[in-house]
């Protein structure tokens, strides 16, 4: 049990020296961010570092912006999201079930809907590894694996449509930089071959990252301090994130420049299906925009997809309706959890597996004092 009293004091302690810290940050960073925009060729310079930090690629000026209208023609949208319930080994049984909540839209005269999920189980006999990190790499190949699927079945519906499939979150796998040589290897290639799938199918995709916390941005400020090039001798960086810069320039219902990141992780893609980014301020919020190298390249296409991302989060009051009605049929309560293993465990019973649930799992049902 949380004590209430002690907590406030703790807080009271730390919290407002970050709240400082970083107010001190952002004034200095919105400071450097006018000198860089009145000294063009300092921000030339940076762009060809590599030291200490990676900088993003991009055409004309760094903070370019054009206007993005909701689109206004009818079209589809087909979005999926993941849940998931990790093995328990409290429960006596490694298995784990996935859930993809499934959304597709079709928006115009001949208007319909489909929302549906798909659970998936999975046990030590299709997988030996049933860590968390496996399962979290298997959503996400079950996300994209269904969305191709279901992005296709929707184009057969409306062949003649505009159609887009709306992904929650990156499609820079940065996270496997964490993993085991293992899941990397597997994982990767796993996700390329599917994101060759919608190239391969011309059917457009799109990761969507509210709230991102991305720093691609803050590396061109932080490598023009350790050349000291600015102004400021004493310039820190920890706190500050890419939409804050974005937000010095970048006005409601616009879009920034189109980006390019370096990384070694992005070098193992073909050059076709490596992801750009952009931001684009929806009318609520910054939100960063990561896209394909084939559909970025074509203007048409890509200003497509930006109208249909920007209506998407119209109908949806900030937020993509799409992305939202997906994580509603995703998601897994704590009755459907329960469920999961009550369920198993009647099977086990069935087929006299002579499996044991813990007493800790017991204790926490029925303990009582």
């Amino acid at each position: 049990m949380l004590d209430k009293v002690k907590f406030l004091q703790e807080l009271e302690l730390s919290v407002p020296r970050f709240f400082k810290a970083a107010g001190y940050e952002l004034t200095t960073t919105r400071e450097l961010f006018s000198w860089l925009v009145k000294n063009p060729e300092t921000v030339e310079f940076l762009k060809t570092t590599t030291t200490p930090h990676l900088v993003p690629s991009w055409e004309g000026f760094f903070d370019t912006t054009s206007e993005v209208r909701p689109y206004e023609k009818p079209y589809a949208v087909v979005s999926v999201d993941g849940s998931q319930v990790y093995p328990d080994r409290h429960q006596g049984i490694p298995c784990y079930l996935l859930n993809s909540g499934v959304v597709h839209f079709v928006y115009g005269q001949t208007g319909a809907a489909r929302l549906f999920s798909i659970p998936r189980v999975y046990t030590q006999l299709d997988e030996q590894d049933t860590s968390e990190d496996m399962v979290n790499c298997r959503r996400t190949e079950q996300e994209f694996e269904v969305g191709l699927e279901q992005a296709c079945a929707a184009r057969l519906l409306n062949p003649d449509m505009p159609l887009l499939f709306l992904a929650d979150g990156t499609l820079i796998f940065w996270y496997l930089e964490t993993k085991s040589p293992q899941l990397k290897d597997r994982f990767l290639k796993r996700y390329i071959d599917l994101l060759e799938g919608f190239y391969q199918e011309r059917i457009p995709l799109v990761g969507y990252i509210s709230l991102p916390r991305a720093r691609d941005l803050v590396s061109l400020f932080k490598n023009g301090s350790a050349y000291n090039l600015f102004p400021v001798s004493a310039a820190s960086y920890d706190t500050v994130v890419d939409t804050d810069i974005m937000n010095f320039f970048l006005p409601s219902n616009h879009r920034s420049a189109l980006f390019t990141p370096y990384s070694r992780l992005l070098s193992l893609y073909p050059e076709h299906v490596r992801p750009s980014f952009l931001y684009l301020h929806s009318g609520d919020e910054t939100i960063r925009l990561e896209i394909p190298a084939w559909v970025a390249r074509d203007e048409e296409v890509l200003a497509q997809v930006l109208s249909i991302v920007k209506d998407q989060c119209t109908k949806g009051n900030g937020y993509p309706v799409a992305l939202s009605e997906a994580h509603e049929q995703a998601v897994i309560k704590a009755g459907d959890r329960e469920f999961f293993f009550k369920m198993i465990s009647l099977m086990g019973d069935k087929y006299n597996s002579g499996h044991h649930h813990s007493q800790k799992s017991l204790k926490k049902r029925f303990v009582s004092f």
